[in-house]
């Protein structure tokens, strides 16, 4: 299984492409990990005025969605994709313009885990990880990878 990360920006500003990285997935379309960082997410509010209402809302929905999305999914005889995959990252990352965006996927020679994902966490968007609780985990396979 492939697996790769999907940056997740704050654009405070799109007429200038200024840009704030504030939280990471990663995923092998089979789990997904994500997190947002505390400090990047108080910095992008501080810098989008009006907007900065709509932030925390974003937010929340992205990782219900990554949840929920394929909850029931695979259930009974047969067994369909799953609707969040590495595709569905790129097409995210072509067609969105509002104040969250996403880079396309990277891919990576490493396992889905989390000492993967604080690696690349604490070297693409913040050092400091105040603990575990703020890392949303869906696994769609119910495997426990750690």
């Amino acid at each position: 299984m492939k697996t790769y990360y999907i940056i997740i920006k704050v654009i405070p500003n799109s007429l200038v492409k200024d840009s704030i990285s504030v939280g990471m997935v990663l995923s092998d379309d089979i789990s997904f990990q994500i997190r947002f960082s505390e400090n990047k997410v108080r910095i992008a509010k501080s810098l989008l005025g009006d907007n900065r209402k709509h932030l925390d809302f974003v937010i929340q929905q992205i990782e219900k969605t990554l949840l929920s999305v394929n909850n029931g999914h695979g259930n009974g005889i047969f067994k369909f994709e799953n609707k969040i995959n590495a595709s569905y990252f790129n097409y995210l990352n072509r067609y969105s313009n509002n104040i969250v965006q996403y880079e396309q996927p990277n891919y990576i020679k490493e396992e889905n885990t989390i000492t993967t994902f604080n690696n690349l966490f604490r070297l693409f968007i913040d050092n400091d990880i105040k603990n575990d609780e703020t890392l949303v985990k869906a696994d769609l396979e119910l495997k426990n990878r750690e």
